[in-house]
């Protein structure tokens, strides 16, 4: 496999470096797509000899990366962003070593999402991420962008792996990002399920409870969203039900079992501070000690701590 990869930055200066030199051991050519930086994000990809292009940013993801793509000459291509970093091991390597048919048109691979300074709480997403170099094949969508649809649309199979990029985005808030974000979604005036999810994630990101409810509730149980954006959705909702003391319409909305461990564990945790809310301690540590709250990667360690500290002046075991 010869293998371009595709970034698209904006003042990265800070991650582009580590960025850079985890896809180098694979990729023989880096395009960076600057949409006006004003910081020393062009002089590092120039110095690590990418090729550096310059395009003025028109409020459209997909149309940025396709100018991207445009420049790649290589047979595969990989997108990654600044903020994240290829993790090069054995299973990347065997994929790399592989012969794929010609009909092969993408490759899944594993996005550690880090929620937290110190790495320890984490959402794990699957995306298409590499795929094959065709005039046809190309983004679609001004937010949330998406390679998918456009490899299976011109008869491509996409396959899946462990390849895996750790993804450091979500660690603290940037409210430039959050903002454009928002802006963005708004300006989709679509019926699209899916913009309405990530609009409302943007709300309960930027601490918006209200107009993110009013979305989560609308498009609740929706057969366009995934299994997981429906776990996700009731866990949200129930989230912002805690804040506002709604503790029995909580324990109605997590009636079911979430496939993903992670979500288990949260919608799990979740219940046991309704219960603690409602003064059943030992219902609340019931949930509290399920296997699933402790290994989940989404429920703070720390609050955990507290909670059990809790249960044990109250003698409760």
């Amino acid at each position: 496999m010869k293998i371009s990869a595709a970034l698209i930055v904006k003042n990265e200066e800070k991650t582009l470096q580590r960025c850079i030199e985890s896809i180098m051991p694979i990729c023989n050519q880096i395009v960076v797509v600057d949409t006006g930086s004003n910081d020393k994000t062009p002089i590092i990809a120039a110095n690590y000899g990418c090729d550096l292009f310059f395009n003025m940013w028109n409020n459209d993801f997909a149309e940025a990366r396709n100018f991207a793509i445009r420049h790649c000459y290589n047979d595969w291509i990989f997108y990654i962003d600044a903020d994240e970093e290829l993790l090069v091991d054995d299973e990347l390597l065997h994929i790399l070593s592989l012969r794929f048919d010609d009909d092969a048109g993408g490759i899944i691979v594993n996005i550690n999402n880090f929620l937290d300074a110190k790495l320890q709480t984490s959402k794990k997403h699957r995306f298409t991420r590499l795929f094959r170099n065709n005039e046809n094949i190309r983004f679609k969508g001004k937010i949330h962008e998406q390679i998918s649809d456009s490899i299976l649309a011109n008869g491509f199979k996409i396959f899946d792996s462990n390849i895996s990029i750790n993804h450091y985005g979500y660690i603290g808030k940037n409210a430039d990002k959050e903002i454009r974000n928002k802006v963005l979604l708004e300006e989709d005036e679509s019926e699209d399920v899916f913009t309405h999810y990530h609009l409302a994630n943007t709300y309960f990101s930027m601490e918006n409870y209200s107009d993110a409810l009013d979305i989560y509730i609308k498009i609740n149980d929706s057969v366009e969203l995934t299994q997981e954006q429906q776990e996700n959705t009731k866990i949200k909702i129930a989230q912002i039900y805690l804040k506002q003391n709604n503790f029995n319409d909580i324990i109605n909305l997590l009636d079911f079992k979430a496939e993903d461990i992670d979500n288990e564990g949260l919608r799990l945790s979740i219940l046991g501070a309704t219960y603690l809310n409602l003064q059943d301690c030992f219902k609340a540590k019931e949930y509290y000690s399920h296997p699933a709250v402790n290994i989940s990667k989404l429920v703070d360690p720390a609050l955990l701590k507290k909670v059990n500290d809790v249960f044990k002046i109250l003698n409760i075991t």
